[in-house]
């Protein structure tokens, strides 16, 4: 992570500190990884599949065309 990255930089600053060691940082990160791949995962299986029927989307995007009278 780039030195700007103030979670990274926190992170850090908690290690200098000896508020938090590396070794919790890596635990808190790993947990929270799998967290987020867990919900993921989960979103996943709520998800609905999509049924796209082309001539309905054309028809939403191109007005039919029709003949003028002269």
């Amino acid at each position: 992570m780039g030195e700007k990255d103030p979670v990274n930089n926190f992170e850090q600053y908690l290690i200098q500190e000896e508020v938090l060691t590396e070794n919790d940082g890596n635990a808190i990160r790993d947990e929270l990884k799998a967290k987020v791949e867990d919900e993921l995962k989960q979103a996943d299986a709520k998800a609905f599949p999509l049924a796209v029927h082309t001539s309905v989307e054309i028809n939403d995007v191109y007005a039919p065309m029709s003949r003028r009278k002269n």
